[in-house]
This record gives structure tokens, sequence and C-alpha cells, in this order.
């Protein structure tokens, strides 16, 4: 996941919305916050697994002010949030992905704070919310419609003949 910019700090978020490389895109999914409840949680399990095809990461305590085209921090409760991420991953996703969320503070207030969920590319992609795949565009989310899907299963099984190939060669 080089490919993208990860924040590791309050600062860092805020000096790249304040000099404009603040965006979403097709390794980059922001939200405000992580609320609660199934609908929630089950939107919070599509972003993910839309992530998983190339990678990407989903930043949640950072506005879209969409009137004005910017973004704003907006720091959350850090308590538990690691352990509800990791449930949704855990029993939303099909097959549940290997994420990594790293929290890190607010200035002047270590209990609220900013999550960076970390989704590397899945050998498995795509995965699957409530039966549907989900794959992320430059800006959203999309499903994925079934030839798509067969063509990436194709593409695991591919590999796995290739994989297969190289070690029967192997003395």
């Amino acid at each position: 996941m080089a490919d993208h910019w990860i924040p590791t700090s309050e600062a860092a978020l805020q000096q790249a919305i304040a000099n404009g490389t603040f965006e979403e895109n097709h390794h980059v999914e922001a939200k405000r916050e992580f609320a609660t409840g199934s609908a929630k949680n089950k939107e919070m399990a599509r972003d993910l697994a839309g992530l998983a095809i190339d990678g990407g990461v989903l930043i949640i305590g950072v506005a879209e002010l969409k009137d004005i085209q910017s973004w704003r921090c907006e720091p959350l409760p850090l308590q538990g949030l690691g352990e509800r991420i990791e449930q949704v991953v855990q029993q939303l996703i099909h097959s549940p992905l290997p994420v990594r969320a790293r929290t890190f503070p607010a200035a002047g207030d270590p209990t609220l704070g900013y999550v960076a969920v970390e989704v590397p590319a899945s050998p498995q992609a795509p995965h699957m919310v409530d039966n549907i795949y989900y794959a992320r565009g430059e800006k959203t989310k999309r499903r994925l419609g079934d030839a798509e899907v067969r063509t990436y299963l194709a593409a695991h099984r591919d590999l796995g003949e290739q994989i297969h190939d190289l070690l029967s060669i192997v003395p």
C-alpha cells in the first residue's frame, strides 16, 4: 500500500487539507465518523471491501464540506474503535479482510482522534457484504457486476495455475 498517503497525525491531516492535497480517490476513502448500528456497520464493511481489490485506506474523522469542496478534521472518541472495526471486518465481510487500524490522537485531547484503516490489496478480492461484491471507483464505491466478478475469480485461478506450474518444475 505504499502507493498512497496514510496519515499518522492530526497535524499531517490538517496540513494535507490546508494545502489542498487531501482528497478521496481510488485508494482513499474518508468518513466523518464511525457510527454505530447495523446499517452503519454494513456501510463501513462495503467501503472496506471495495478498497480490498487494489488496496487503500479508510480515514475516519474527516468531514467532507461539499459546498466549498474541502475537508475538516472532526476527531471522534477513540475508546473501543479498533475493536469495533475488527468486528465489522470479521463478521460482515466475506471472506474477512486482514486490515490494520491505526489510531492517532487529536491535539489537546488524547481520548479523541482519528483512525486510518489500512486495507492491503487482497489476493481473495473481490469481497462480499450481504452477498454483493464491491470495488472502489475513483471517488465512490460501486457494486460489481457478474462479468467483473468472474474476471477477478478467473485471474485468481490463472495465478494459482501459474504458481503450480512453476513449482512443478522445481527439482
